[in-house]
């Protein structure tokens, strides 16, 4: 038998997973992509490089930079990483294909210099 929810994650599903809080799309549904990122300031080649490949394969797949955020305060816990960047696909599929990419493979050697704290989450409403 599976434990019980934990309570706070049960309000959250209860408070946003209301009929009337669901979308009704019938076309493939975008995907969210959260970066939280620390960057590397002592490799700014490293980090020009990287963002000249990951910039061209967004592009090639529909995808847009929502919005980038500093992070410079922490409330509770321990800060994660500098910065955290929101970026729209218009769906899993093509987040996949840029991640799956020949191009982005071979980018990750320089992703790895570029950045000190690297994390990709893929969120949902």
């Amino acid at each position: 038998m599976a434990p019980a929810p934990y309570p706070f994650a049960l309000h959250v599903k209860q408070a946003f997973h209301r009929p009337e809080n669901q979308k009704k799309e019938t076309a493939p549904m975008s995907t969210t992509m959260i970066a939280i990122v620390t960057v590397n300031d002592d490799e700014p080649a490293a980090l020009a490089a990287y963002f000249k490949v990951t910039s061209r394969l967004l592009e090639q797949v529909g995808a847009t930079i929502q919005r980038p955020f500093q992070l410079y305060e922490v409330v509770v816990g321990r800060k994660p990483a500098k910065s955290v960047i929101i970026v729209e696909f218009p769906s899993r599929e093509a987040l996949d294909r840029v991640i799956g990419s020949p191009e982005y493979q071979a980018i990750i050697p320089t992703r790895d210099v570029a950045f000190l704290d690297y994390q990709i989450c893929v969120a949902e409403e």
